[in-house]
């Protein structure tokens, strides 16, 4: 049985992790600026922490998106979410961007979600001061992925970054 799959009708949502993690890291709004050119046929957007929910795309400035911030990273609102929508995830080309700061249960919760359906495709931007890999890796799993990591200062590391003056 063979299906040409260029063909198919892929959704593709884009996942705007909101948590207050990512609220001062530059690189992250910079980063879904370009994510924004890239990728303008977006069936459905996502801005998730604790909880997951749609916007449309004109709700996409950078002021919007921030007065969502909220606690919480939980990627597991946002499977429920997706499933809540009734996408059929292996027909579903998800593009997620998180500093991938999360919730230490949400992970063995979120690989339980993703064991009985999996993405056609996740393309993920990991951005921040020290960006973990758990949820994409978990996201990515069983799936082609491509996965765009880049550290970037923050406030738990500005001052790290910040060259110290010495005193006349």
């Amino acid at each position: 049985f063979y299906m040409d799959y260029a063909k198919e009708h892929l959704s593709k949502v884009l996942a705007i992790d909101v948590s207050m993690s990512v609220r001062a890291i530059k690189k992250y709004w910079e980063t879904l600026d370009a994510v924004l050119v890239k990728h303008k046929d977006f069936d459905y957007v996502v801005l998730w922490n604790k909880s997951a929910e749609f916007v449309t795309k004109d709700k996409l400035s950078k002021a919007a998106i921030q007065a969502k911030i909220g606690p919480g990273s939980n990627p597991v609102c946002l499977m429920e979410a997706l499933q809540s929508r009734k996408l059929v995830l292996r027909k579903t080309k998800l593009v997620i961007l998180t500093d991938g700061k999360i919730e230490r249960k949400a992970v063995a919760s979120l690989h339980n979600a993703l064991t009985k359906a999996r993405f056609r495709h996740v393309e993920s931007y990991v951005i921040g001061p020290e960006p973990q890999l758990t949820a994409v890796m978990t996201l990515s799993r069983y799936t082609d992925a491509t996965i765009n990591y880049t550290q970037a200062k923050g406030p738990s590391t500005e001052d790290l970054f910040r060259p110290r003056r010495e005193e006349p």
